[in-house]
């Protein structure tokens, strides 16, 4: 039975009578094998074979695979197939348990609500079951709605009326078996603030004391994570589960995971920065207000200490780090007075364990031994800063407009990798887009503690042409990123791109300062400039993909997770070679600890891998063509530029005459709207396969 890939994405999760027996992925990829008894026009991808192989074979060897699939390959089937067929129940073996790990909640999505439920229609042998597994805060929590509910009454022009709305939707939500997910949330109710008053709170769960435990939807979702084969997570809850197995020397079986003898770590390249941030913390003056939020009721006069304390603490903080004595980081004990902090929120522990000790009412004693709880860990985190505890950690000052924290993060999270992850399951997978810097796996396998006597590499090429699709120009005559006048020529150059590409261009910058100027220079440019922070990130996007005249200005989110096929991205501008900054805290640490080495181990790397996300933006099918210009002459002057260069895909021609750039855009003939449009949908349905 062929259907059509829009039809298979809405297949039920059922075994079906057409489908194919397979005991291999070489099975399953075949030409005539089950994919391609389930799509029309189905042609094997030789890249996608060779990593799925790749992952089969690690499976079965009990080895670990670090690899790199560019876009196009079909990553997500070339470790999806290898799964299914590993955590299926069949007569001969009972299947093993697998944990998928992706960095966004659309990711996840995708591979539960598309990618497994198509296999397990194409495999008539393979009998598994999957569930995602989001973090606490992406689900309504019941006891939260009544409270926010009941502190609306009264108030003409509050949110009475949506929490209402929201009440009903998710007990239709829990009539029909679902969850309460945010993601599934009617659009009328989409608002970030509205949901932060109604979603389960980190520390906030009253667990079996809550009277709402029987419908609870965090409990729910860990009850359906339990029994599947295959459940799908985010790094967030990977790291969170490992942390909790530390503290209490226990499994991450024993945490909020279930258990699991496989695991893919997909989009692996912000592994390590995502663990460095969450086995670290962030302290604001909001997190003093959250600590003594249900005191303020009971005792107003000790949450008032705390929250002036709270307050003084941050003024003190800002004050510090625009001083003379402050550079990136926090560099000996005592730096900045917590005493007066420190105190009130011991006290502000004490009442709360006071009243929870005299509290007859389930909920309300355990809402305030939480309180209790979020007190201690802030007093802790904050003595910690205040005497630089751990050696291997980095503690730092951030101030903006929007406010000041006091954050920590992990330098080295290879050994915590190595003793917490590699070595408690059977196999593991370590995949992304960009994994290589110059070639070589070298950076990302200590990064991540890689064990090297059981690791396997592979490197798969791009199934696109970029000798006859892309471009790389990085023009003559730019001034330095270090000359006051690189701002201005930025500007200057974008205008010229942007007129005869005739829109059609997005422009990715290292700062905000030059963003801006080039905003000003694209001032009566003809066409609609759309910058980030004038909308929401994914509004920005869809409106750049559908004007395909438009252009499309965006920062550091910007750099990768866009996807924009077709004619509305014929050219890609990168200001200027994505190095840290030089107040990058772990910059400053690990410069302190190895000296000059630092540039080459670690500035080096990061940046390579962060200009290929930016770079692989350009070219998304097979049909694409375009042009990336490099306003940053380093790339070719410097001695450093050849890792960059090595990085990139094969084939990619480079030149530094913007006008080659000029002559390939203007003979690429913009299309209409219409057919951009049905570009975006048919590229929509083949996501299927990447």
């Amino acid at each position: 039975m062929a259907v059509s890939l829009n039809q298979c994405v809405s297949l039920e999760a059922q075994p079906n009578e057409d489908s194919v027996s397979a005991k291999s992925v070489a099975d399953v990829f075949a030409d005539g094998g089950a994919l391609a008894r389930m799509m029309d026009g189905y042609k094997p991808r030789e890249g996608q074979l060779v990593f799925a192989s790749a992952v089969e074979h690690a499976f079965a060897a009990g080895s670990l695979l670090i690899a790199e699939v560019p876009a196009g390959v079909g990553k997500s089937f070339g470790y999806g197939v290898p799964i299914a067929l590993r955590s299926a129940d069949r007569q001969d073996k009972s299947g093993e348990r697998a944990l998928i790990v992706t960095s966004n909640i659309a990711l996840q999505e995708q591979l539960v609500d598309r990618d497994l439920p198509f296999l397990s229609n194409a495999l008539s042998d393979c009998v598994f079951t999957y569930a995602v597994l989001k973090g606490r805060g992406n689900y309504l929590c019941w006891s939260n709605l009544r409270k926010a509910i009941e502190s609306e009454r009264g108030f003409v022009d509050g949110d009475s009326q949506r929490l209402e709305r929201m009440k009903e939707w998710a007990s239709s939500q829990l009539s029909a078996g679902k969850l309460a997910d945010r993601s599934e949330l009617p659009a009328e109710l989409h608002d970030d603030k509205l949901w932060s008053k109604v979603a389960c709170g980190e520390g906030d769960c009253r667990g079996s004391a809550c009277k709402q435990i029987s419908r609870c939807f965090v409990d729910a979702a860990h009850i359906r994570a339990a029994g599947a084969q295959i459940v799908v997570c985010n790094y967030h809850l990977l790291f969170s589960a490992m942390k909790i197995a530390e503290q209490r020397g226990c499994s991450l079986s024993e945490t909020m995971l279930p258990h699991f003898d496989l695991i893919v770590m997909d989009e692996a390249h912000r592994a390590a920065d995502t663990a460095r941030s969450f086995f670290g913390f962030s302290i604001s003056e909001w997190s003093f207000k959250r600590a003594v939020a249900l005191l303020r009721k009971l005792d107003k006069d000790t949450a008032i200490d705390v929250e002036i304390a709270g307050k003084a603490l941050m003024d003190r903080l800002r004050i510090h780090a625009n001083s003379s004595a402050y550079k990136a980081r926090l560099r000996k004990p005592n730096e900045f007075s917590a005493a007066a902090a420190l105190t009130a929120l011991g006290a502000a522990a004490d009442v709360y364990s006071m009243l929870a000790r005299a509290e007859s009412d389930a909920e309300l004693k355990a809402d305030l031994r939480a309180g209790a709880n979020r007190c201690k860990a802030l007093k802790e985190k904050l003595s910690e800063a205040e005497q630089l505890l751990d050696p291997e950690s980095v503690y730092y000052i951030e101030a903006d407009n929007i406010g000041v924290k006091l954050c920590s993060k992990l330098v080295d999270i290879s050994s915590r990798l190595r003793n917490s992850l590699w070595s408690k399951v059977k196999s593991a997978v370590v995949v992304s887009a960009t994994m290589r810097v110059g070639g070589r796996f070298d950076h990302a396998i200590n990064e991540l503690g890689l064990p090297k006597e059981k690791l396997d590499t592979e490197c798969v090429n791009s199934p696109f042409d970029f000798s006859s699709q892309a471009m790389l120009v990085v023009p003559n005559g730019m001034p330095e990123p270090t000359d006051q006048r690189f701002a201005a020529a930025v500007g200057a150059e974008l205008s010229k791109i942007v007129a005869f590409a005739r829109g059609r261009t997005m422009a990715l910058f290292t700062s905000r300062r030059v963003l801006d100027e080039a905003r000003k220079a694209l001032n009566g440019c003809g066409y609609k400039v759309l910058v980030q922070g004038d909308a929401p990130r994914a509004k920005l996007i869809a409106e750049f993909r559908h004007d395909v005249s438009s252009v499309l200005l965006g920062l550091a989110s910007f750099w990768e997770g866009i996807d924009v096929p077709g004619e509305a991205l014929a050219c890609l501008v990168i200001d200027r070679l994505p190095f840290p900054r030089p107040d990058d805290p772990v910059l400053d640490f690990v410069t302190e600890k190895i000296g000059r080495r630092s540039f080459a181990e670690f500035s080096i790397p990061r940046a390579v891998m962060t200009f290929c996300q930016g770079f692989g933006r350009l070219i998304r099918s097979v049909d694409d063509t375009g042009v990336v210009v490099v306003l940053d002459r380093r790339l070719i002057d410097k001695p450093y530029g050849i890792t960059f260069l090595r990085s990139l895909p094969l084939g990619t021609r480079i030149s530094e005459h913007i006008e080659d750039a000029e002559t390939l855009l203007q003979a690429r003939k913009p299309e209409s709207a219409g057919i951009a449009r049905a570009l975006d949908a048919l590229d929509a349905l083949d996501d299927i396969m990447m």
